[in-house]
């Protein structure tokens, strides 16, 4: 076991190996931050752009689908550039790479679970297209940053 020295810097390093507390805190902060990020992110791009910010753009799979008629660029770059800054956060709130990946897909699973709550199944090839882009940019960023 390390000294007290050794642990300096760290954050939210778990006490034990499985502590399901700091597991819970550690998916609502990677969430929080995910969805903040994201909606200041397409709110910043849709000002850029010219396109109305709406809520929908968040989690309306047709948003993000080419196919879609409200296809939206702000909602498409705003899905990757969330999934880059969100493979920061993993890196910093979890700390280690072998959890990154499972707080990756937590995270994503959590929002595909909200967009279907909220606007039914996706019907577009596109929108899992970009999810999984997404979710490959986030866990590579998290261990990339983590190594």
């Amino acid at each position: 076991m390390g000294s007290r020295n050794d642990l300096e810097g760290r954050f939210l390093l778990p006490s034990t190996i499985w502590d399901p507390r700091l597991i819970v805190l550690q998916i609502c902060a990677i969430q929080s931050a995910f969805w903040s990020i994201m909606g200041f992110v397409a709110f910043l791009l849709c000002s850029i752009l010219g396109e109305p910010f709406r809520m929908d753009l968040l989690y309306n799979f047709a948003c993000i689908s080419f196919q879609a008629a409200d296809f939206s660029r702000a909602a498409l770059f705003s899905y990757l550039f969330t999934s880059a800054l969100g493979g920061v956060v993993v890196a910093k709130v979890v700390e280690r790479s072998r959890q990154s990946l499972d707080f990756v897909a937590t995270a994503w699973i959590i929002h595909l679970n909200t967009c279907l709550l909220s606007y039914g199944a996706a019907r577009y090839l596109s929108f899992v297209i970009v999810i999984v882009v997404g979710m490959v940019i986030m866990a590579g960023g998290s261990i990339v940053l983590i190594q």
